[in-house]
């Protein structure tokens, strides 16, 4: 069974006049081995 670990970020700029522009980023990695958790979970942070 995989497991599959993902990783988002997200910023929102406010602007004047009510108004915003927004980014965002995600990174997914697939698992096979359970025991590959912590080390993946620091490469995608």
């Amino acid at each position: 069974m995989a497991i599959k670990l993902s990783a988002n970020y997200s910023k929102k700029l406010g602007l004047p006049q009510y108004s915003s522009h927004s980014f965002s980023a995600s990174v997914e990695v697939e698992l096979s081995d359970i025991t590959q958790v912590e080390v993946e979970l620091q490469k995608l942070y």
